[in-house]
């Protein structure tokens, strides 16, 4: 299977931001501001060249205590005359051996004065090391330096060399004493002589180890400095190759903002293969200063390293949160860390309340640092001044020469404040991963908002925003989850919850299995996503438990946590059991030890799991089951009361009610929530998709979605803002609009007995029923993003006001007048005209029917007693449709919409089902009344400020101008806008203060949202139609590239017959379709049906809505996936 990321940019096109948003340009235009690094002056001289300029300042100054605890040898203190002259002993031999530029060596020695030898004598023979980690499995070892293809290995002199596998052939080992002297050296084949390079000769002199003009000044700053390997999320290790630019910038940078000298003293205790460790040993060798090296399993204990950084008198580490935590809650930590001047921080997420128990103990200044190894270390940075005493905790900014752009799903920069995936572009980019062109290509995609040809950025996986500061906020990683119960969940939103109650100093939440009977955790973890033994088809154990284990501060904190999160969080994200621990374990890179966690014995007896009766789902709710295994629970047993009553009668409720509405408020909530929505696609109203339905076009309801597409879908999450044009969504808001239009008066346009038969199936008891229970599943589903896409509300002097609301009102106003939309612009450039305005109108009619009804249903509500001239506004409104629905369906004929408009549900996009299922959730919900008008408010201006550009493009298309659009939508000026918000939202402001106003802003916020990614939606959709000989013309050469390069793919090969069909999709990546035997017509448009047989081919984009009919008695066809770089290069 060819695979690839979710989507790539087109290079060239920056900027296709959405138009439609509020004051989106704005925001838009900040962040982009935001986005860049000042810019610094490159550095002119190599890594070995930077240490030796120290060398040659201060070469008896001392440069290393290696605090190692070695019987025989004692602590190793090495000067910097010392280090560069064993360096360049190693790097003679080195030399002799063949390493030079684009040489990687494989360093494999234990943290040590040796390990810091054997990097710098590599990079002076003008190599490229590669750590092996000493503590590493023999076998990791071997597939490291495999995957690297290493022409040298430098290990230590106690033990047995590395062993390396058979196709390694000859691999010259030196070997290095615990001083870093050079010692034996050899292979099995042959040994390899020590080489002195200085022979006596001055090493100041010219042509020295360390003159200007020494062996390392022939290195060029873009070959390889370092290859550091990264976990891989398909078990192989990915190399990242670092440039000797990238990492001089960064540590000429460095240096410079710490004010590091001579007289600072580094600790270094990170293990090799974290690629902190580089900055750790090279940032105090550039700056001249000392480093002192941790000891083995230092790393891991608070303790420890507190030790050491009062008797070193350390003054800069680097320490990851949760060590930090630990460092801070010993009762030494203050006295312990006095001579701290700088602590940078880096690896998880720093909270606001870490920062203020820092400030109390330290008074150092503290960096926050963000960055993965695919960009040399780290790319942004928040310095935090130690007069600082609270501080909202940030990554900070881009450092220098460094670009951090935060992108939606099609890499368009989103808004200020809004959510998107941190992309990292600059100086500080890897030139990719080692030998391995395919995730390179995935990972680091085509930049398009460089000028410069061939520039790329790195796709992090990241979750971050920006600031209206300036600032990024981390918020996770867009993959970090895991499954349970059904849903998809964060951890670290359990953690933040959790640390944000009083006196938990510390939480981590872990998944693990629970072991029959009694609930207790069984060996392994899956908080790392895999399924072992017995867990479920989708990666998630069928018995697995959540589990909370937390640090308090002495005897603080709630007493029942489980009831302080059930207040906080949905209950799917309530841990199962809780756990007080005296400290969290950690890593070897001072992180969170969750397998550790995951992999401890079960809890104390008195804070089990919950099972049995306390479970949070039961029976028929604990599990996604098939449709028909959905079953009412039994009747309850009848209650009366007593024959003798004294006192006031109390309401008295069948026994069992309780226990049934919990059951079901949990089914929403947890793996039912699948089952529900499954339960309602299958049942018989709505119709299951088979040929005879879908050929039926004057049927109204008759919505398919076949139960099996919805197996692997999961309905259980909220749906993420860049999956909303994805199959789950599209298949959700079918559904979602076939329940709300089962609560509408529709009566059948053919009136016999069997439209009759169906009508009652469709508003039968049954299927409002199932409905009404898969309802707020879909709708929490599909709309749940909204509520991150949204700014802030404006203020005024005063804070929040009417006038700031209304001045931003009158902002979108402009902007939709003078930008109607793209998908208008579109249109006039296709060449098929007639048919892309059918399309275009068609889209029109999923949305704004919905939109009138949804406005009326609410008006006949709550809004008569509460606020009167809300209603008459939306009456008015559903008057003003009814009175022209003539006009309406007299303009969809004329596009030959014959039809009932239901007929045509396959070719409504999922974004023009949105539209109108937004303000039918809204209108259905009296408590979100507010957000209702809001909605109504944009759907006002919308219908004015683009009604001539709908006429425009109809006459374009059709030959006639409709007078329905330029007649219909009252006139929207600034004068009639301020008076239409005076009319709704003053007195609904004076009724319900300033929630009212921020529900107000929401909706408006919101329907400008759906809108805004509407039209960009047809847009595509369109102009993919109206391309398609160009996507046949792709397709072959893709098919012809695939076959030139021999590149092998999964064919996802398909067999249908003449009595099957699809229903219209999508799919969630590019699709190359290929024809191998039979005829089908593909169609993606009202008469598009383009004749596809033996040997034809056409490319699909993601997202990209689709169907197939066979023609003959059956066709074979196959649909590889295309990955984003393929894509991009046809």
């Amino acid at each position: 299977m060819v695979t690839s990321r979710p989507s790539s940019p087109t290079p060239g096109s920056p900027g296709d931001a959405a138009q439609g948003g509020i004051d989106l340009g704005r925001r838009e235009a900040d962040a982009e501001d935001f986005s860049t690094g000042r810019v610094d002056p490159l550095v002119g001289r190599s890594l070995t060249a930077l240490v030796a300029e120290a060398t040659r300042r201060t070469p008896d100054a001392t440069a290393i205590v290696d605090l190692v605890d070695r019987e025989a040898d004692g602590a190793v203190t090495l000067t910097y005359a010392d280090l560069e002259r064993r360096a360049e002993a190693l790097a003679a031999s080195l030399r002799a051996v063949g390493v030079g530029p684009e040489v990687t060596v494989g360093v494999c020695l234990p943290r040590s004065a040796a390990q810091v030898v054997a990097l710098l004598g590599v990079l002076r023979a003008g190599g490229a090391f590669v750590p092996l980690d000493a503590s590493w499995p023999a076998r990791r070892i071997s597939a490291v330096a495999d995957e690297a293809r290493i022409s040298a290995v430098v290990a230590g002199t106690a033990g047995a060399p590395p062993q390396l596998s058979a196709g390694a052939g000859f691999v010259p080992l030196l070997r290095l004493d615990p001083a870093g002297r050079l010692a034996t050296a050899g292979t099995s084949a042959r040994a390899v002589p020590a080489v002195d390079p200085s022979s006596g000769a001055d090493p100041h002199s010219a042509g020295g180890p360390y003159s200007a003009g020494g062996p390392y000044s022939a290195v060029d700053l873009e070959n390889l400095a370092y290859v550091i390997y990264t976990s891989g999320s398909t078990g192989t290790p990915k190399g990242v190759m670092i440039r000797h630019q990238a990492i001089c910038n960064r540590l000429r940078w460095q240096v410079d903002l710490l004010g590091l000298t001579g007289d600072d003293t580094v600790l270094h205790k990170a293990p090799l293969s974290i690629d902190i460790s580089i900055n750790e040993i090279f940032l105090p060798l550039v700056a001249g200063a000392r480093i002192v090296i941790a000891p083995p399993g230092a790393e891991t204990e608070p303790g420890a390293l507190l030790a050491i950084v009062h008797a070193q008198a350390v003054t800069f580490c680097y320490v990851g949160p949760a060590m930090l935590g630990a460092m801070l809650e010993r009762p030494d930590a203050e006295e312990a860390g006095r001579s701290l001047r700088h602590v940078w921080c880096g690896g998880e997420v720093l909270r606001d309340e870490a920062y203020r128990r820092f400030r109390q103990r330290w008074r150092a200044r503290l960096y926050h640092g963000y960055g993965p190894a695919e960009a040399t270390i780290g790319v942004s940075c928040r310095v935090f001044d130690p007069d600082q005493a609270t501080a909202r905790v940030s990554i900070g900014r881009p450092n220098p020469n460094t670009q951090i752009r935060v992108l939606d799903a099609d890499y368009n920069p989103v808004p200020l404040g809004a959510t998107g995936e941190l992309f990292i572009s600059g100086l500080p980019l890897a030139r990719g991963y080692l030998n391995d062109p395919r995730r390179t290509a995935d990972q680091f995609v085509p930049d398009p908002f460089s000028p410069v040809p061939g520039s790329r950025m790195y796709a992090t996986g990241d979750l971050g925003r920006f600031r209206a500061d300036g600032e990024i906020e981390f918020l996770g990683r867009a993959d970090n989850q895991v499954k349970i119960r059904g849903f998809r969940v964060e951890l670290e939103e359990i953690e933040n919850v959790l640390c944000g109650q009083p006196g938990i100093r510390h939480a981590a939440v872990v998944v693990v299995p629970r072991a029959a009977g009694n609930g207790a955790a069984g060996d392994g973890s899956a908080g790392d996503g895999s399924a072992g033994d017995g867990s479920a088809g989708d990666g998630e154990s069928v018995d697995d438990e959540l589990r909370a284990y937390c640090v308090r501060a002495g005897a603080g904190g709630p007493a029942n946590l489980r009831a302080v999160l059930a207040g906080q969080l949905p209950a799917h994200m309530v841990p199962d059991t809780f756990v007080d621990v005296a400290e969290l374990p950690l890593t070897a890179a001072g992180k969170i030890d969750r397998r550790a966690l995951a992999a401890a014995g079960p809890p104390a007896a008195h804070d089990q799991p919950r099972t049995g009766g306390n479970s949070m789902l039961s029976d028929q709710f604990t599990a996604p089951a098939p449709a028909d295994q959905i079953t009412a629970p039994a009747p309850a047993e009848r209650i009366t009361a007593p024959a003798e009553q004294t006192g006031p009668l109390e309401p008295v409720e069948p026994a069992g009610f309780d226990e049934l509405a919990r059951r079901v408020e949990a089914a929403q909530d947890g793996p039912g929530a699948h089952a529900l929505v499954r339960s309602f696609a299958s049942n018989p109203a709505f119709r299951p998709a088979a040929w005879e339905e879908l050929t039926t076009e004057d049927d109204p309801y008759r919505r398919p979605v076949r139960p099996a597409d919805l197996a692997w879908l999961d309905y259980g999450t909220a749906l993420r803002p860049d999956d909303t044009l994805k199959l789950s969504g599209l298949l959700g808001h079918r559904m979602l609009r076939n329940i709300y239009d089962a609560d509408l008066l529709y009566l059948p346009p053919n009136r016999n007995a069997a439209a009759d038969r169906d009508g009652a199936d469709f508003y039968g008891a049954g299927n409002r029923l199932r409905g009404a229970l898969a309802q707020p599943v879909l709708e929490r589903h599909l709309f749940s993003f909204l509520a991150s896409q949204r700014p802030s509300r404006p203020a005024g002097p005063a804070g929040p006001s009417v006038d700031g609301v209304l001045g931003e009102l009158r902002g979108y106003w402009e902007e939709r007048r003078d930008r109607p939309g793209e998908a208008f612009a579109v249109l006039r450039g296709t060449r098929e005209r007639r048919e892309a305005t059918t399309f275009a109108l068609l889209q029109l009619s999923a949305f704004l029917p919905a939109a009138r009804t949804a406005t009326a249903r609410a008006s006949l509500g709550e809004y008569g007693p509460a606020h009167a001239a809300a209603r008459e506004l939306l009456l008015d409104d559903y008057r003003r449709w009814v009175a022209d629905s003539s006009a309406w369906t007299a303009l969809l004929a004329a596009a030959g919409l014959t039809p009932t408009v239901g007929a045509y549900w396959q070719l409504h996009l999922n974004t023009s089902l949105a539209r109108g299922n937004h303000l039918h959730l809204l209108s259905r919900a009296p408590h979100r009344h507010a957000e209702l008008l809001g909605a109504f408010v944009h759907q006002r201006i919308d219908d004015a400020v683009v009604a001539t550009a709908w006429a425009d493009a109809v006459e374009d298309g059709l030959g006639e101008r409709p007078a329905l659009f330029t007649t219909r939508p009252p006139a929207v000026t600034p004068d009639a806008l301020d008076d239409l918000v005076g009319r709704l939202l003053t007195p609904l402001v004076a009724l319900s203060g300033d929630a009212a106003l921020a529900a107000f802003h929401a909706g408006f916020v919101d329907a400008a949202e759906l809108a805004r990614r509407w039209d960009r939606d047809l847009a595509a959709q369109i102009a993919w139609a109206d391309s398609i000989e160009e996507y046949k013309a792709k397709a072959r050469a893709i098919d012809a590239y695939l076959t030139t390069e021999g590149i092998e793919v999964d064919l996802d090969t398909f067999v249908e017959s003449c009595d099957e069909t699809s229903t219209t999709h999508v799919h969630d990546e590019h699709r190359l379709v290929m024809i191998e035997s039979g005829d089908m017509h593909f169609w993606n448009n009202v008469t598009h049906k383009i004749a596809l047989r033996d040997g034809d081919k056409i490319l699909i984009p993601r997202s990209r809505l689709h169907g197939s009919t066979v023609l003959s008695g059956s066709c074979t066809y196959h649909q590889p996936i295309i990955p984003d770089d393929m894509y991009l290069k046809f």
